[in-house]
């Protein structure tokens, strides 16, 4: 028979929370929300997920699809790459033009970081003008440094935050790119690269990206790719990738 409540009945209103139990071994809750229930279930999703100000991803939702992205990569053999981001002279432009215009860049910088990428990649905020992105199940190593370097351009472009005083033109941004290797277990590993890296092109002028090569050839093989290494980073086993790439 079919109870509510551990009543057997024939025909019943349900109320929300009410127990329905079918038979002797299923058993199940009535929940019931209105549109402002829901709503507020996905505002406070929201919040617990993605940063306020750009829509992206948070630094904790960040750090959990890396975890689980970096073990898909090892149990199944996949390709990934950790680009990390900084927006260059960022404070210049906050001192400058004021918070507002330096909370229209970073909004401008993260719409720009979307529609680089496939709708499967992970786009995060990290804090103030630090960004990343999670590229999972590349075909090469000029992928993600063909991502990067359309970011770079598409940056360039970027009018309305410049000290014309100066003769500047734009904003620019600084990248570092890193690989999983094929003997890495722990993703603060890929973490720890991707921020060596994107030191050191800041380091080596800004306006670039310095890409990892500690196991890039290993990690997901160069056939498509020239290596050109910057002779400032030859001692510290990075440089840059460049070759012909598939358009993401």
């Amino acid at each position: 028979g079919t109870f509510i409540n551990g009543e057997r009945i024939s025909r019943e209103r349900l109320r929300d929370g009410d127990q329905i139990q079918i038979g002797n071994t299923t058993i199940l809750k009535f929940s019931y929300k209105d549109a402002a229930d829901e709503a507020l279930q996905q505002n406070l999703f929201e919040s617990a997920t993605r940063d306020g100000l750009t829509g992206l991803a948070n630094k904790r939702t960040f750090l959990d699809a890396l975890g689980k992205e970096f073990a898909y990569g090892v149990r199944h053999s996949s390709k990934l790459s950790l680009l990390m981001f900084d927006v260059d002279h960022f404070k210049k432009v906050n001192d400058t033009f004021g918070h507002e215009a330096g909370d229209k860049l970073l909004v401008t910088f993260a719409a720009i970081l979307k529609e680089c990428v496939q709708p499967g990649d992970t786009v995060a905020r990290l804090a103030g003008d630090e960004f990343t992105i999670i590229l999972n199940d590349i075909a090469g190593v000029s992928e993600a440094t063909g991502v990067a370097q359309r970011i770079v351009e598409r940056v360039r472009k970027l009018r309305g935050f410049s000290d014309t005083q100066e003769g500047r033109s734009g904003v620019s941004t600084s990248i570092g790119i890193a690989f999983r290797g094929p003997n890495d277990i722990d993703a603060a590993v890929l973490l720890r690269r991707a921020d060596a890296a994107l030191y050191r092109a800041k380091r080596n002028g800004r306006d670039s990206f310095v890409c990892d090569t500690t196991d890039a050839g290993d990690a997901i093989g160069t056939p498509d790719a020239k290596v050109t290494v910057d002779a400032v980073a030859v001692s510290e086993g990075s440089g840059v990738l460049e070759g012909t790439r598939r358009d993401r």
